[in-house]
């Protein structure tokens, strides 16, 4: 196992490790508790990944975005979320009836089956 990087808040006490295993130690331990250092850890499959708070896509974060302009969060529009007076909610990603932040949009669902299928483990 090598771990890769820490996720959450700096200033937090509760912290994520990834990393990263081969297929037969995944099975050994996923679902159970790992020591990494002297800190005892849950172990989880990685099945997220990160929306930019700019362009409201998945796989990247608003400091690496491309995109000049923000696009809402809540109504799909050419401006900052924070400042959104629209009363109608509209997904950004795949137009929906929801915020694009929302667990229930199907973009966020391909994106996660996305990862789960690029994912190796182990089995053919």
């Amino acid at each position: 196992m090598t771990p890769l990087h820490k996720l959450g808040p700096r200033d937090s006490d509760v912290v994520h490790w990834v990393i990263e295993a081969p297929p037969n130690v995944l099975a050994k331990i996923e679902n159970k508790s790992i020591y990494i250092g002297m800190t005892r850890c849950r172990c989880k499959v990685h099945s997220s990944s990160p929306q930019c708070y700019n362009c409201q896509q998945y796989g990247h974060t608003a400091l690496r975005c491309e995109q000049k302009s923000p696009t809402c969060r809540k109504c799909a529009g050419a401006h900052d979320s924070r400042t959104c007076k629209a009363e109608e909610v509209r997904c950004a990603n795949c137009k929906g009836p929801h915020k694009a932040s929302s667990a229930t949009c199907k973009e966020r669902g391909q994106v996660k089956r996305s990862l789960l299928r690029r994912t190796d483990f182990g089995t053919k």
